[in-house]
């Protein structure tokens, strides 16, 4: 995905990671290098352009829970923060990061249909706090 993702003309790129592995087989152990593989795949082509890697929204069965990827949200979201601090440290001023409960949060859970996955009115939240604290903060 990050070569298909390198070769495209881009402002912005925002990455939602993390929630989809609760169920999957990647652990800590796997989880930073595929997030560092994509980024990198990313930077070939596009040195300077914003990275923004938003971490999983709330979702209660699983925020402290571990899945078969042996993680919490918890820990996903914090591996997300590091990755992104980390390339700071070496110098990446264009790369930053969102908690997704900025997004789509605990206090939000009546838009949630099975407290994962936002109905209707959860979608509108969504898009809203997305364009208030991703699009208008890093793309003008």
């Amino acid at each position: 995905m990050g070569n298909a993702m390198s070769d495209l003309k881009a402002d912005l790129f925002t990455l939602k990671l993390g929630i989809n592995i609760i169920g999957g087989k990647l652990s800590n152990r796997s989880f930073e290098p595929c997030v560092i593989g994509l980024i990198e795949a990313i930077r070939r082509q596009h040195k300077k352009v914003n990275i923004i890697i938003i971490s999983p929204i709330y979702a209660k069965n699983h925020e402290n829970t571990k899945g078969l990827s042996q993680l919490t949200l918890i820990e996903i979201r914090e591996i997300l923060k590091q990755v992104v601090a980390n390339y700071n440290k070496l110098g990446d001023e264009h790369i930053y990061y969102v908690d997704g409960r900025a997004i789509l949060g605990e206090q939000d859970r009546k838009h949630m249909t099975d407290e994962v996955h936002p109905n209707q009115k959860g979608q509108y939240v969504m898009a809203k706090n997305f364009i208030d604290k991703v699009i208008n903060k890093y793309l003008f």
